[in-house]
């Protein structure tokens, strides 16, 4: 059987599926319509639907529900045949496996590193900058479907990878041989939508300095980038010399990035540096 679900059984199987029996006896009690009708047209709740299309635009759905189904596997990898769209609505071409990294090995042990960001409400204000990984907190005005305007925060998060603040599972010991990252949520008690601006691997040109700054030590030096771009509405931002244009890289339509470097010292001591 081609793109079925994991029970490897398609919508007409499991309506006749003896494990679904009793399933599909209570759904027959639900009074609402459109629930008894899904649920018993697939009773293992396993189809895929693409976040685009015809049906989801004339009832001007929601982003919650667009991607409600995107990583359902039952029809995700739908040929030309099948497809109803005027676009490719797959969303993948392999087939639905646990090898997530693809490298046909079955690893059954766990060794990563493990960083955590709170995202509790009383962790994500101005006073929190500088702690919880937390850099950066933007206000926008986000249009609304009514026309309306409400305002909402951005929220900028910087992980260093040799952070000291990290968790060691098993028995890793450096960064040398990490090839993926995942990241998982815990402890809500109702369902959220994150809603990501971008989320960046960025590297560092600048090193740090981790020696003793002077002979009374205690200080620390921390360097970063301050960029034209991310930083224009920021408090501290750069600002082009008068009369100069950013120059475009020839042939293509990228401006080029004017930033500088940003040291950060924290405790010194006088005559330290």
């Amino acid at each position: 059987k081609q793109d079925v679900g994991y029970n490897g059984l398609n919508d007409a199987e499991e309506q006749a599926f003896e494990s679904y029996a009793d399933f599909r006896q209570f759904a027959q009690t639900v009074t609402n319509d459109s629930i008894r009708n899904a649920w018993l047209n697939d009773p293992a709740n396993d189809n895929y639907q693409y976040f685009r299309g015809r049906e989801l635009d004339e009832r001007k759905a929601s982003i919650h529900e667009r991607y409600k189904r995107i990583n359902n596997p039952q029809g995700n990898s739908p040929d030309n045949d099948n497809n109803t769209e005027g676009y490719d609505t797959s969303y993948k071409s392999t087939p639905d496996v646990e090898d997530i990294n693809q490298d046909y090995t079955l690893n059954e042990y766990e060794r990563y590193y493990q960083y955590r960001i709170s995202l509790r409400p009383e962790d994500l204000n101005e006073s929190r900058i500088g702690q919880n990984y937390l850099t950066e907190i933007r206000e926008s005005l986000a249009p609304l479907r009514n026309g309306k305007k409400e305002k909402v925060n951005w929220y900028k998060f910087r992980v260093p990878l040799n952070s000291a603040d990290r968790e060691k599972i098993g028995s890793i010991s450096d960064l040398t041989s990490i090839r993926f990252f995942r990241m998982f949520l815990t402890h809500f008690k109702e369902p959220i939508i994150l809603r990501f601006g971008s989320l960046d691997l960025v590297r560092g040109e600048w090193r740090t300095y981790e020696q003793q700054l002077g002979a009374q030590g205690g200080g620390t030096l921390e360097t970063s980038a301050v960029n034209i771009g991310a930083h224009r509405q920021n408090a501290c931002q750069l600002r082009v010399a008068t009369g100069h244009q950013p120059s475009d890289r020839p042939l293509t339509a990228t401006t080029r990035g004017k930033q500088r470097a940003g040291p950060k010292h924290d405790r010194q001591q006088p005559a330290e540096g």
